[in-house]
C-alpha cells in the first residue's frame, strides 16, 4: 500500500527575517493580507522593510465617479495612516507611493512622506499626480535633508520644489519628473549632494538651470521647458561627468564647463539662441557625439 505523503509547512519555518523580506515584494495592502494565511503570519507586516502604497482609481467615469473617488480616498487614506500608527518602529529600507487620480486631494501624502524620512529609508519613490491638491501637498523638508536616502524619485503635478535647506549626504540618484524648479533650487540641490552620481530631470519646469557637481557621472535633462516667455540658460560644470543627454529641451544658451571626463553626449534642443556655437568647447573630449539644434 502507498503512504500518505505528510504535508510539511517548510515557508512557516523560515526565520522571520526571510518572510519580511519575501513580503517586502508585495503592496503593503497585499502583505498585510497574508496576516490571515495562519497565526504565524499575524504581525510579520508590521516588520516588513519596505512600503509600498497605490492609490487606485478603480471607480467608473460617470456622475458618480468624483463621489466614489471621495469614498475611496477616505478609505485609502485611514488605510495608510493605520499602517503608519500601528507598524513597528523600525528602518525603513524604501517607501513607494503612487497617487494618481485628479479628483483626490492627496494632502495627507505630506505627513506620510515626513513619517516615512524619519524612518531612515534608503530608497523613496513619490508619484503624487492630481488636479485637485496642488495647494495642500507639499514635499516635507525632512525628505530633503535624510541622511539615509540613496535614491529619491518624485514625479509630480508640477509643484514648485524649493527647499529651504537641502542636506542629502549619502544620496547617489535624484530624478524629479513633472516638477517646477524653482529659481535658486538646483544651486542648492548641486551643494547639497555631495555623492550624488546620477540626475534625471524629465518633464520639468525650468527657468534658470545651473548644475555644479563634483561627483556626478549621468545627466538627462528631457523635455524640459521654461514657463516664461525667455527660454532659460542650461550652465553645466561637472568635471566627473562621462555622460549627457539634453533631449527635446527648449534653451536659450548652452554653457559647459570642466567637462574632462564627459565621454558620450546627446544634445537636441527644440529652441536655441546661441549666436556662435561656443558651447561645443566643452565638448572636446567626447568620443560620441548626437548633436541636433534648429537652424536659426
Amino acid at each position: 500500500m502507498r503512504q500518505k505523503t505528510e504535508h510539511v509547512d517548510r515557508l512557516s519555518k523560515l526565520p522571520d527575517s526571510i518572510l519580511t523580506h519575501i513580503l517586502s515584494f508585495l503592496p503593503t495592502r497585499k502583505a498585510i493580507q497574508t496576516s490571515l494565511l495562519a497565526k504565524r503570519y499575524r504581525n510579520l507586516w508590521a516588520s516588513v522593510p519596505v512600503l509600498d502604497f497605490h492609490f487606485h482609481d478603480s471607480h467608473p467615469l460617470d456622475e458618480y465617479a468624483e463621489k466614489r473617488s471621495c469614498e475611496c480616498e477616505e478609505k485609502f487614506v485611514k488605510f495608510v495612516d493605520g499602517v503608519f500608527e500601528h507598524r513597528e518602529p523600525l528602518t525603513l529600507d524604501a517607501l513607494k507611493l503612487v497617487l494618481i487620480d485628479d479628483n483626490s486631494d492627496f494632502a495627507p501624502a505630506t505627513t506620510w512622506l515626513d513619517s516615512a524620512a524619519m524612518l531612515k529609508p534608503k530608497f523613496l519613490s513619490a508619484k503624487i499626480l492630481t488636479e485637485a491638491c496642488t495647494c495642500c501637498f507639499e514635499i516635507p523638508e525632512s525628505v530633503f535633508t535624510s541622511e539615509s536616502l540613496q535614491k529619491l524619485v518624485l514625479k509630480l503635478s508640477f509643484d514648485s520644489i524649493s527647499p529651504r535647506y537641502v542636506n542629502l549626504p549619502n544620496l547617489k540618484m535624484l530624478s524629479l519628473s513633472t516638477v517646477s524648479i524653482e529659481d535658486g533650487a538646483m544651486e542648492k540641490l548641486s551643494s547639497g549632494l555631495p555623492l550624488l552620481e546620477e540626475m534625471v530631470l524629465c518633464n520639468c519646469i525650468l527657468n534658470s538651470c545651473s548644475i555644479y557637481s563634483s561627483t556626478m557621472k549621468r545627466l538627462v535633462l528631457d523635455n524640459c521647458h521654461s514657463d516664461i516667455t525667455s527660454p532659460p540658460d542650461i550652465l553645466i560644470s561637472i568635471p566627473s561627468l562621462a555622460f549627457l543627454k539634453i533631449h527635446n529641451c527648449t534653451v536659450r544658451k548652452l554653457k559647459f564647463k570642466k567637462l574632462e571626463s564627459l565621454v558620450k553626449a546627446q544634445i537636441h534642443c527644440t529652441e536655441f539662441s546661441n549666436e556662435e556655437p561656443l558651447f561645443l568647447t566643452g565638448l572636446l573630449n567626447v568620443t560620441s557625439l548626437k548633436l541636433v539644434i534648429p537652424m536659426v
